[in-house]
């Protein structure tokens, strides 16, 4: 029965110890686990802002694409221009709200035909038609229905050449 009580005294002294112990090591996985913790929510945020910075890199690339394709969408535009007024004699020019189509080559004595035109809710209008042709109208009519540009001016061209 003594061995019985000194091992019972023993473990007393060393329950305390091992308590101690045990409760040491758990503080250390949860100080490891709080500085894990702090560690993924600095990464959540870094990702976050991560996200959002490629988020305005992808509008900015966008936004440039779109700038890049109007640019070379209006050089286009001005190289037909330029094609148009050097072969065909055919000159289109914006001011304020209208266009200007100005026909040259069709005659030595007129050597300017012009047709000045605005647009209202999807509708043409000829606002100036020099010198003026009889088929103006039944021209924008067919314009305002059919909205084929390239046959108004083919036809219109022929109206100018026709009075000649």
């Amino acid at each position: 029965m003594d061995q019985a009580k000194a091992s019972s005294n023993s473990l007393k002294e060393i329950l305390p110890q091992i308590k101690s112990q045990v409760q040491t090591f758990i503080n250390s996985k949860l100080n490891q686990l709080h500085s894990e913790d702090q560690t993924i929510l600095q990464l959540n945020q870094s990702l976050k802002e991560t996200q959002l910075q490629v988020q305005k890199l992808e509008t900015q690339n966008q936004v440039l694409s779109q700038e890049v394709s109007n640019k070379t969408l209006a050089e286009t535009l001005e190289n037909y221009c330029q094609l148009f007024e050097k072969y065909l004699g055919l000159q289109f020019e914006i001011r304020s709200n209208e266009l200007h189509v100005c026909f040259s080559y069709i005659t030595s004595q007129e050597p300017t035909h012009k047709v000045v035109l605005t647009q209202t809710n999807n509708k043409y209008e000829i606002q100036e038609c020099t010198p003026p042709i009889p088929q103006s109208q039944h021209l924008l009519n067919q314009l305002n229905s059919t909205n084929d540009f390239p046959s108004f001016i083919k036809q219109l061209r022929k109206g100018f050449l026709s009075n000649t």
